[in-house]
Parts: structure tokens; C-alpha cells; sequence
């Protein structure tokens, strides 16, 4: 899936901080536990990484991988992100 768009919306130790937004098709998801999961690509070739927080802990801790999901590991903070939508119940 292909960012909807993607901002850059400041810096931090020397790198871009972008907002980038993903649109998602309407899912019906039942009762449960979700994991969502995300690969990013650089198109230079430099470092990508998820913004991480350890200001709070709600649910399960972050998971991280370096080899493609083949094996996990404990990312010891919280992934920041939003997740916005419409509930039809």
C-alpha cells in the first residue's frame, strides 16, 4: 500500500520527521487483538524508523523485526501513531 500522502513535519537528531497518512478500504473486524504492522522503505537508501514513546504503555509492548518478519524481537516502547475511522454499529 502506497501512503495517501506523506509530509515532512519537522526534524530530529538530523533526520526528516514526516506525517505520512495510509488509507485503509472499510475492514469489519470482529471482537480481538490486532497488531498492525508496518515496512518502510527509503527512496535514498538512509534510515527509516518508527517514532517510539516510552511516556506511556497501553496494551502490548511494540514488536520489531530487521530481517522481514522472520524473527521478532521486544521493541521496549509504544509505536506512535493515530488511527482514525468510523464505527457502523
Amino acid at each position: 500500500m502506497a501512503p495517501a500522502s506523506q509530509v515532512v513535519v519537522g526534524s530530529n537528531f538530523g533526520y526528516n520527521v514526516s506525517e505520512v497518512i495510509l488509507e485503509i478500504l472499510p475492514v469489519n473486524f470482529t471482537e480481538g487483538t490486532y497488531w498492525i504492522g508496518v515496512t518502510a522503505d527509503s527512496s535514498n537508501g538512509q534510515l527509516t524508523a518508527w517514532e517510539t514513546t516510552s511516556a506511556s504503555s497501553i496494551g502490548a509492548e511494540s514488536a520489531i523485526s530487521g530481517d522481514g518478519g522472520n524473527s521478532w524481537g521486544s521493541g521496549r516502547d509504544d509505536g506512535v501513531f493515530t488511527l482514525m475511522g468510523t464505527c457502523n454499529d
